[in-house]
């Protein structure tokens, strides 16, 4: 008979009865084995296949605790920064309270040398003390670097202070997609950057390259399927797959409707699409329905005609580092770079080699000017500010149009009078405010009190009803170099000097920066008035007593350019001299190898427009007794000649509003007992202290913000281990009883075994 197993049969042998008990033997220390493996480790399962759902959810509960983990050493790290923040900050308010007070004692103006001496000195012990807080460093990384924690914040150059850190802040993740600030960056707290000078859009140009998640300032195209038709037959179009503004231009253009050709042309501010006239019908672009991609590339159109090409809209590309200045979208003047002045220093920047954006901001970046340049948040033009605090900051031309052209200048006709001198404005009075005297001796007198700006001061000069004449007027203009209203007197017959003049209670000329402060007349011109000269050559073996130099009969730009002429057309030591004013021609006519330089000259003074005398800056011997040769063509060109000029301060600049240009400023305002400055600087110091607190507010915020992002993570992971628990831990009370039941049933199995392999046969005779 078959046995059944595991039921133990009579006939069976005793190989099999005793496989079959070792069997089941085994199978029970197994279970039993569990079972204390359960109430060692206190884990229900110790591998996922015994019970891979509960194992696989185990899993992900593990991960997302890790995370939480994860999380709460961010915050505990990010709180340690916090409070160091905090503490170092502590004393910040304190100080700028005594500082303020040392300003309303310096304002005194009882005082004596040594007081105010000893007030400057509690001004730069505040300054050293403002140093040292804001270099704090907490494990190793300064505290008010921005995203540059390795990178020393502030440093002193001179009498000034330089921010080498940045405005961005740092952020670390608390929670899923949840990050929260950790640092405080100088500029937010100290103000340790100048505020923008903002370019203009340079509104880059369209090239096959430029990608269309560029175009739309930015927003980019939508991928999408366009229908491109002639009326009858029509092509669907998917660009998808397209990365450059050059790749659907391709693509459109090999795909036409059956039998036509279509063209697509990238114009410098959209696209151009135009089908051929043989085969008629009408151009239509569109989109899919629900579609929109044709109608952001500004070419959609419904109904048309073959003959009229369709002119996209502005696809509006956004500024980018790699963007070449080639492709700029204005003219500029890139070789005559641009001026700043900072730290009481000017630096003069060149563009000449630079290719890219990027190498224009590096450019300004590396320069000994301390300016901070960047691409402006919509990404369309460059902004520049300055990083040292204490000083004037201003950018000006070169002598060309960079600044003005790039929209960097500082101080432009759009400046507004009430920005002027860090913001105390033009002060005027009633009626007259000042006096322009040109160099014939006419006076303009100027009321500036209906000016807003500085174009409606340089119209109110330039429209005066007694300097209308172009032929004498004064010209206000903005400075050709640097910054500052300048008048350019081209007046040829003016015998003076070219004044401006104070009006009694009036301080706008000295605000406008034509007179300087403390003074009611102008100081010496710029730029000196000079006449146009030319200065004539002749071949050897004429070249010896020979060399003339020809003199404009008045000073100014309106002889630059007369060219000088000879002609060979007379016999014997000769000479005539006719000047043609329709054609700015003086003709001198001679006898080849006949006429004196000295004859010459006498011809010359005789027609009277030019004076012409002996040049003697090559040859001091020259007497004028050589023989002249008419030289082929124009001998020379009258070049030189300049206007009275008279430049003014640059009224417009700007300062790095913070705490370090405060305190720097009141020293240097305490030493020079400057009163007006002094109780500027007492508004300043309330902004800053302002400033300050609402920092430490922020700090304190934030420390509040971690806290509750602390408890709440310290609740979810009691949550999570919970969840954890249930699936993979077990019950003790359960796992005990079932360890006793198990143990019970193994010690059965042993006394069963024993007593079954003690039988014999003779237990049974």
């Amino acid at each position: 008979m078959t046995a059944i197993y595991p039921m133990p049969s009579g006939r069976s042998s005793g190989t099999l009865l005793a496989r079959r008990m070792l069997s089941q033997l085994q199978a029970a220390e197994k279970r039993l084995l569990r079972v204390e493996q359960q109430l060692t480790t206190g884990r229900r399962i110790q591998l996922s296949g015994e019970d891979p759902g509960a194992a696989n959810r185990a899993v992900a509960l593990q991960r997302l605790l890790e995370l939480k983990e994860q999380f709460q050493v961010n915050t505990s790290m990010s709180r340690s920064y916090l409070n160091a923040t905090d503490t170092a900050l502590s004393g910040v308010a304190n100080l700028l309270a005594d500082v303020r007070g040392a300003a309303v004692q310096a304002a005194n103006n009882t005082l004596t040398e040594s007081e105010r001496a000893a007030l400057a000195d509690r001004v730069q012990a505040a300054i050293d003390r403002m140093l040292t807080v804001g270099n704090g460093s907490f494990r190793g990384r300064y505290l008010f670097a921005g995203s540059s924690p390795s990178a020393q914040p502030f440093e002193t150059r001179g009498d000034y202070v330089v921010y080498n850190g940045n405005d961005t802040v740092l952020r670390s993740p608390m929670g899923f997609g949840e990050l929260l600030d950790t640092n405080v960056p100088g500029q937010e707290l100290f103000g340790a950057v100048s505020r923008d000078v903002q370019g203009i859009d340079l509104n880059p140009v369209l090239t096959p390259a430029t990608r269309l998640s560029d175009l739309r300032g930015g927003e980019g195209i939508r991928s999408g399927t366009i229908v491109i038709s002639d009326g009858v037959s029509s092509r669907s179009v998917s660009v998808s797959e397209t990365m450059t503004l050059g790749d659907v231009a391709r693509l459109l253009a090999a795909n036409p409707p059956e039998g036509r050709e279509v063209r697509v042309t990238i114009n410098a501010r959209g696209l151009r699409v135009e089908m051929d006239a043989a085969g008629g019908g009408s151009l239509i672009v569109r989109d899919v329905p629900g579609g929109s991609t044709a109608a952001e590339l500004g070419i959609a159109r419904l109904a048309g005609s073959a003959s009229t090409p369709i002119e996209g809209s502005d696809l509006d590309p956004i500024l980018r580092p790699t963007t070449p200045l080639a492709d700029l979208g204005i003219a500029w003047d890139q070789a005559s770079g641009l001026r700043i002045v900072n730290g009481n220093t000017t630096h003069v920047i060149s563009f000449s080699g630079a290719e890219t954006v990027e190498d224009l901001l590096g450019i300004l970046n590396r320069s000994s000017a301390t300016v901070l340049a960047e691409i402006n948040a919509e990404r369309t033009g460059i902004n520049v500010r300055s990083r040292l605090s204490g000083s004037d900051f201003a950018i000006g031309e070169n002598g060309g149009t960079t600044a003005s052209d790039l929209g960097l200048r500082s101080f432009t006709l759009d400046t507004r009078l009430d920005s002027l001198n860090h913001g105390g404005g033009v002060r005027v009075a009633d009626g007259v405010d000042f006096t322009i005297r040109r160099n014939d001796g006419v006076e303009l007198s100027v009321d500036v009190s209906s000016a807003r700006t500085v174009a409606d001061v340089v119209q109110l000069i330039n429209n005066h009803p007694d300097n209308l004449d172009p032929a004498t007027a004064v010209v206000a203009r903005l400075s050709a170099v640097g910054n500052g209203i300048e008048l350019v007197d081209d007046n040829p017959v003016g015998a003076g000097t070219l004044t401006v003049l104070r009006a009694t209670g009036s301080y706008a000329a000295w605000d406008l920066g034509l007179i300087p402060s403390g003074s009611d007349t102008s100081g010496p011109v710029s730029q000196p008035a000079a006449p146009a000269t030319a200065s004539v050559r002749f071949a050897a073996p004429h070249d010896v007593n020979t060399a003339l130099r020809l003199v404009a009969p008045g000073t100014g730009t309106q002889w630059n350019g007369v060219s000088i002429e000879f002609q060979n057309s007379l016999a014997g030591d000769v000479a005539t001299a006719t000047y043609d004013a329709m054609t700015r021609r003086l003709v001198i006519e001679v006898a080849d190898g006949q006429t004196s330089a000295n004859t010459v000259i006498a011809a010359v003074l005789a027609e009277g427009t030019f004076r012409a005398e002996l040049d003697l800056s090559l040859d001091p011997t020259n007497n004028g007794s050589g023989t002249v040769v008419a030289p082929a063509g124009i001998a020379a060109v009258a070049q030189g000649g300049t206007p009275e000029v008279l430049t003014g301060r640059d009224a417009g600049v700007l300062e790095t509003e913070g705490v370090f240009n405060s305190l720097i400023r009141l020293k240097q305002a305490i030493a020079t007992a400057d009163f007006s400055e002094i109780q500027r600087l007492q508004t300043l110091l309330d902004v800053d202290s302002e400033r300050m607190s609402f920092g430490r507010a922020a700090v304190g915020a934030r420390g509040q913000a971690l806290d509750a992002i602390t408890a709440r993570n310290e609740d979810e992971q009691v949550e999570l281990k919970s969840v954890l628990s249930d699936e993979i831990e077990v019950d003790m009370a359960v796992a005990a009883s079932d360890f006793a039941a198990r143990q019970a049933a193994y010690e059965a199995s042993l006394r069963t075994i024993a007593t079954m392999f003690r039988l014999s046969l003779m237990d049974f005779i």
